[in-house]
């Protein structure tokens, strides 16, 4: 005694519901305009996303404004010339080689201006010495290996900390 399965006919196996493929047929014979519209779209959509893998970035983030080498001018980068954090003047380096939480580093420092990165980072400029040394610092960071450490940074005035001593640097005017 064997299984066996019931064998259906085709007709059997049709129910009342018509499958996809033929309610497809009946809706593009009821809407015989849209056997154009669906491919157009389709086209356009595909056209649309070759573009933006192609010219990606480009398309997104440009905002039309651009100097004459060809990068924009609304950039997140910032370049602050001289900014190499160097110490030059003489005098202040053997300060700071000799004492360095001397607050005679600080006498001869002016604070010179902020940037605000779009992070949220604030950068303070701070002139220090006769050289013209321009020191760009973030809060935590210190005037070369002094312990003058930058402990704020506001629009009108920097503090910077020194074990227990702070000095307040107004904004230069």
């Amino acid at each position: 005694m064997a299984l066996e399965l019931p064998k259906f006919t085709k007709k059997e196996r049709t129910s009342d519901k018509p499958g996809i493929t033929l309610q497809v047929a009946q809706f593009f014979e009821k809407n015989p305009i849209m056997k154009i519209v669906i491919p157009v779209i389709l086209f356009l959509i595909l056209v649309a996303i070759f573009i933006f893998v192609i010219f990606g970035d480009g398309i997104l983030m440009d905002d039309g404004l651009s100097d004459d080498v060809g990068t924009s001018t609304q950039s997140n980068e910032v370049q602050v010339i001289p900014g190499n954090n160097i110490i030059k003047d003489k005098e202040i380096a053997s300060l700071i080689d000799s004492d360095p939480l001397s607050p005679d580093i600080l006498s001869a420092a002016s604070y010179t201006g902020s940037v605000v990165g779009s992070s949220g980072l604030k950068t303070a400029l701070i002139q220090i010495g006769t050289e013209g040394d321009v020191l760009v610092l973030t809060v935590g960071e210190t005037i070369g290996d002094s312990d003058w450490e930058l402990k704020e940074i506001a629009s009108d005035y920097v503090i910077f900390q020194a074990g227990e001593l702070t000095k307040k640097l107004d904004l230069a005017k």
